[in-house]
């Protein structure tokens, strides 16, 4: 239960204008990702889906997430 609030929270991090906190929100769920994939891949890929046209480090960072190879 305490991973899905979390997995919700970072969530709601992708969906922000900051672009610190959409990266902070794709690191916590490539961490989780392992853990998790059923319900962080999906996330993952909804936000690339969603956010078409970003910059270049954000779309790199979310692939490595959706793969768990954050830094």
């Amino acid at each position: 239960a305490y991973y899905e609030i979390i997995t919700n929270v970072m969530q709601q991090c992708l969906n922000l204008s900051n672009p610190a906190c959409v990266e902070s929100g794709l690191h916590g769920l490539g961490h989780l990702v392992f853990d998790l994939p059923d319900l962080t891949i999906p996330i993952i890929d909804k936000y690339l889906e969603d956010h078409q046209g970003l910059n270049n480090a954000l779309v790199n960072y979310a692939k490595a997430a959706r793969t768990g190879m954050i830094q």
